[in-house]
């Protein structure tokens, strides 16, 4: 059977090896302020800021440097354009732009100068103060260029939620440059809330703000770190950066005073190198260590068994989110921009929403419960559609069942369960005989609706919640009605502990499992044994799934090579995949559609009796 199927799908690849190992056995918002003399608070009235602002120190003398190159990230405007993307009309600031794309800007600055004795408009002076700050910054002189940024506001009457997010981000790397670095934090923060965690500006703020911590001596990183590791934006930043030194991993830092003699450009491919290492073409986002340390080193397990059928072509990068959402979207920003071709994971939804909102350019499969996002997004968690979906098609095609109650919790769970549960059914052409929900904590609601349902003459009925509650709500339904009716659970269910409490009253019942690793397949008989060979103890949901997820990923990006298509085509292209966890096909728009195997409580007893590759093939066959 295996032999067939690696022969069919390529993906199959890594379960001859699990074969072999089985065989032989194997090892196992907060105030941000301008410099002294402002009204603005100053840092240490903010516990995220402690460390209060000394005067500006004396001004530097102007690097002599030319050339270089042609935009910092701070430099953001436009040629002979203004900050409101009007175009310029003063003469010298125009012939300032143009020495500025030459890489010229201390000739840039004494044009700059000039214009300020211009009578120019207020749109083209707030273009110049940026531009004459900018190239101060440039020429090592951080103190001027923030003496003339605050001359600027507070000549205006302008507090700091006045400054928009350009200035914000001038300031930022003024006071980084000029070693500030809670000044230099506080207003990469600001960037970053401006920008609403999105676009470049927002990456920017995530880069500026790695690259500084990565010019902070360990000692005072130590003392950042502590100021900083409750702020919501910056503290998983400088936690990373700290694990980094650990690790003996140290970014360039060249925009904040690393060697001058380096072309920007080279910085910033150092700066980006992930946390984790680079050359991986397979990047995996899990959490480690923290409170889902164990779910992510399961998945890990897995993950590691299926890329053993393919050596060291596809050696995956396991990098640790810790649990956070704003780690993983960091660190899949790191591995991108390392040159991985795909991100296996996240495992929290929560997670998988931060990365996906910004919408990167590398494909990601996660093990979120979220659906997937279409385009170069996936997702092969546990989701409502392939629970219910497998559940219902069971019943009808092995029972001939078609008329199905539901009675669910008053809840956002609850009524996905509903809703998808009577499209599934309108779709099938099955009818829904009884519909009702209850409220959390209200039991007694229970009793009317047993009645109500007794007379809907319903053949099966689902309860999508937990083992407690729908034991609690068939002690109301009459014995001899419970007979006849099958009753249908969620994945939650599939809890051996709990389920040995209840199994009377839940006799004939019918539930989801993602993963049955009693099943009597060939497949999964290897897979349990291969993975106890090499860890020591059995399988879990979480290790099938990453091994599944694992096998689609190498075998998407193996067709790729060989084709010459994206992985996002190889991947779309997977059909009928006899995975661990289900068989798998992945839609057109990028749903990945699971059909899981349904188990039965049967004389006291669990038995599979719906594996997941016939539920597919009787599925299909009404389609």
């Amino acid at each position: 059977m295996i032999e067939e199927l690696v022969r069919r799908y390529p993906a199959y690849a890594a379960l001859s090896v699990l074969m072999a190992l089985a065989l032989f056995g194997c090892s196992s918002s907060f105030p941000v302020r301008f410099p002294a003399g402002s009204n603005i608070p100053r840092p240490s009235e903010h516990p995220y800021s402690p460390v209060k602002m000394s005067n500006l120190p004396a001004e530097r003398g102007e690097s002599t440097q030319k050339g270089g190159p042609k935009r910092f990230p701070w430099e953001r405007w436009g040629r002979h354009i203004d900050m409101n993307g009007s175009p310029i009309r003063n003469f010298y600031i125009k012939k300032g732009d143009d020495l500025i794309e030459e890489g010229l800007r201390k000739e840039a600055l004494s044009f700059y100068l000039r214009a300020q004795k211009e009578s120019i408009s207020a749109a083209e002076r707030e273009a110049l103060i940026y531009r004459i700050a900018s190239c101060y910054l440039v020429l090592d002189r951080p103190g001027k260029a923030l003496v003339i940024l605050t001359k600027y506001f507070k000549g205006r009457s302008q507090g700091v939620s006045s400054v928009g997010i350009r200035f914000s981000l001038l300031f930022a790397y003024a006071y980084g440059r000029k070693g500030d670095y809670d000044q230099s934090l506080a207003w990469f923060s600001r960037v970053y809330r401006l920008a609403r965690g999105k676009g470049g500006f927002a990456a920017e703020a995530r880069e500026g703000v790695s690259a500084l911590l990565s010019s902070i001596p360990k000692d005072e990183l130590d003392v950042v770190y502590e100021s900083w590791r409750s702020e919501p934006f910056v503290g998983p930043i400088v936690a990373r950066v700290r694990a980094d030194r650990a690790s003996g991993l140290r970014k360039s830092a060249y925009i904040f005073g690393g060697s001058r003699g380096d072309d920007y450009q080279q910085f910033e491919a150092k700066a980006r190198s992930p946390t984790s290492g680079r050359g991986a073409q397979l990047g995996v986002l899990l959490p480690l260590s923290g409170r889902y340390s164990l779910l992510g080193s399961h998945t890990k397990n897995g993950i590691e068994l299926a890329m053993m059928g393919y050596g060291s072509e596809y050696a995956p990068r396991f990098v640790d989110t810790q649990g956070n959402s704003l780690l993983a979207e960091e660190y899949y920003l790191d591995l991108a921009n390392a040159g991985s071709r795909v991100v296996i994971g996240p495992l929290l939804s929560d997670s998988f929403e931060a990365i996906t909102t910004h919408r990167g350019e590398v494909p990601l499969l996660s093990f979120s419960k979220k659906e997937s996002k279409g385009g170069k997004y996936f997702s092969l968690g546990v989701s409502v559609h392939s629970q219910v979906e497998s559940l219902v098609v069971s019943a009808y095609r092995s029972l001939g069942l078609t008329r199905y109650a539901i009675i669910y919790p008053d809840s956002r769970s609850g009524y996905e369960f509903a809703e998808e549960y009577k499209r599934i059914l309108r779709r099938l052409g099955l009818t829904l005989s009884y519909e009702a929900s209850y409220s959390h904590g209200r039991d007694e609601e229970f009793v009317p609706l047993a009645e109500e349902l007794e007379q809907s003459n319903s053949q099966a009925l689902f309860i999508p919640d937990l083992i407690g509650k729908a034991v609690l709500f068939l002690s109301n339904v009459s014995p001899s009605y419970r007979e006849r009716l099958k009753i249908l659970g969620p994945a939650v269910w599939d809890d051996r502990k709990k389920l040995s409490r209840v199994r009377t009253i839940l006799e004939g019942a019918m539930f989801v499992t993602p993963f049955y690793k009693e099943s009597n397949r060939e497949l999964v008989r290897k897979f349990v044994s291969a993975y106890k060979n090499k860890f020591g103890f059995e399988p879990d949901f979480l290790a099938a799934q990453g091994f599944d997820g694992a096998t689609m990923v190498a075998a998407a990006l193996k067709r790729s090579e060989e084709e010459s298509i994206t992985f996002e085509d190889a991947f779309l292209a997977i059909r009928g995949y006899e995975g661990l966890t289900g068989l798998i096909n992945v839609h057109p728009d990028g749903e990945v559609e699971r059909f899981y195997s349904i188990l039965e409580i049967k004389d006291g007893k669990i038995v599979e009796i719906t594996p997941s590759a016939y539920l597919a093939k009787a599925h299909n066959s009404d389609l």
